[in-house]
């Protein structure tokens, strides 16, 4: 009997994919990622979001709690010439920073080197790279600098108030200082809101109300320039221009005001005007008119004088920004 030469009919089992099947398999893969990557970093962003929104608040209370205990809301500008980041230092639990300045010299003196390169992370909105340009001083009078990408910069400025047109002083209720000859990149200032160059504003002035009030605002999005670090207020005086008196009088001197730092004025919409033309070729911004804004999707944070935070959309009108960052303009609007 003569042996077949066919091959059998059925075949053992298979130990691999094929090549097609090993991609429709990666294909899959592949879809099922592009699909699940834009939630995974809605998440992360949302998380961030939160991160900030409670930061925020945070320091808003913490800003509260010095008004409590002193009486009147710290000014944006004092001696030094410091911001309110570092005179409320220890409503924040970092009393051992604040050891650390002395407040009665320039924070570029060398008496204040051992707190210059302090970081302080939960001054910064997470949704931000951890690094950006910064203005650091020459350790001395502080008038040249060198920009550098450091982690030393804050996110949450305080509100001046309102300004609605480059004329100064504004007109009641939206008052503004630091008038004289135009023509520098500086800007004039709003006294109509709780921190502002000077203030001393009580609980009582804010005849609007505390949750109809700005108090701190975010303003972490990529407007061009270079900013100096959390713990100044302006980039000027320092040694005989201590004083307020002496503060009140450069302002004037200085002709339409002066270069802040950690604080800016509502004048236009959120993340409308820049530093550069490059961000906003329409509007340039002098210092203090910067706009707020932030890398998070669609708005911003705010927390109000009655310490809450909310969440502010990026076209939310001009008209309710101006009303909620001036404390006595007789406006009650609210956020929602």
């Amino acid at each position: 009997m003569e042996k077949s030469t066919q091959p059998p009919t059925s075949r053992g089992p298979r130990s691999a994919f094929t090549l097609v099947e090993l991609l429709v398999v990666i294909a899959i893969i592949g879809i099922l990622v592009a699909l699940l990557l834009p939630a995974i970093q809605a998440a992360r962003e949302a998380a961030r979001r939160t991160q900030c929104q409670s930061q925020i608040r945070q320091l808003g209370l913490a800003v509260l709690n010095y008004e409590s205990t002193t009486k009147t809301f710290p000014t944006s500008i004092g001696p030094g010439p410091f911001g309110y980041l570092a005179v409320t230092l220890p409503y924040y639990e970092e009393e051992n920073l604040k050891d650390l300045i002395n407040f009665t010299v320039r924070w570029s003196d060398p008496k204040n080197e051992s707190m210059r390169d302090a970081e302080l992370a939960f001054l910064r909105c997470p949704t931000q790279e951890r690094l950006e340009p910064t203005q650091i001083y020459d350790v001395g009078l502080g008038l040249t600098f060198q920009t550098l990408d450091t982690p030393l910069r804050a996110h949450y400025y305080a509100v001046n108030g309102t300004k609605l047109d480059g004329v100064c002083p504004g007109l009641t209720p939206y008052e503004t200082t630091a008038c004289g000859p135009t023509g520098t990149n500086r800007g004039n200032h709003a006294t109509n809101g709780i921190m502002y160059p000077l203030s001393k504003v009580r609980h009582g002035q804010i005849t609007d109300g505390t949750s109809n009030t700005f108090l701190v605002a975010e303003c972490s999005w990529d407007f061009g320039g270079d900013v100096a670090p959390w713990y100044a207020g302006s980039l000027f005086w320092g040694g005989e221009f201590d004083t307020p008196e002496a503060i009140a009088w450069n302002m004037k001197r200085l002709g339409d005001g002066f270069w802040v730092e950690n604080q800016a004025q509502v004048r236009y919409g959120l993340k409308e005007a820049s530093y550069s033309a490059e961000i906003t070729p329409a509007l340039v911004a002098r210092r203090s008119d910067l706009s707020f804004g932030s890398k998070h999707p669609g708005g911003c944070h705010f927390c109000m004088a009655d310490g809450s935070a909310h969440f502010v959309r990026d076209d939310v009108d001009i008209v309710v920004l101006r009303n909620l960052a001036c404390r006595h303009d007789g406006a009650t609007v609210g956020l929602d």
